[in-house]
């Protein structure tokens, strides 16, 4: 188990390196909550560039289904219900067909 001194010192480290992140926002004054609060937290603000992008833009799978292939079951399902929405709309109405 750490010490008392080892967490401190690592805390004080961590506070040190947030400051400097801290001074190099515009307008943001640092003040002791704002360093503490950049020490300890993995993202600061909710912008659209620190945002989680599947949560931004909507993407419906993470990367690791993108490459495993199961995307590809999804497609096809999505596929096959478009062409049955489509196949419906010209069963009822067949003066549209071209």
């Amino acid at each position: 188990m750490r010490s008392l001194a080892e967490r401190r010192h690592h805390e004080r480290r961590h506070k040190k390196k947030a400051l400097k992140i801290v001074r190099s926002y515009d307008g943001v004054a640092p003040t002791k909550r704002r360093v503490g609060m950049t020490a300890t937290t993995k993202c600061n603000c909710s912008c659209w560039m620190c945002n989680k992008p599947r949560k931004v833009f909507g993407d419906p799978f993470t990367r690791c289904e993108v490459f495993s292939g199961s995307i590809i079951d999804y497609a096809e399902k999505e596929l096959q219900e478009n062409l049955c929405i489509i196949d419906d709309f010209y069963d009822s109405h067949p003066e549209d067909l071209i």
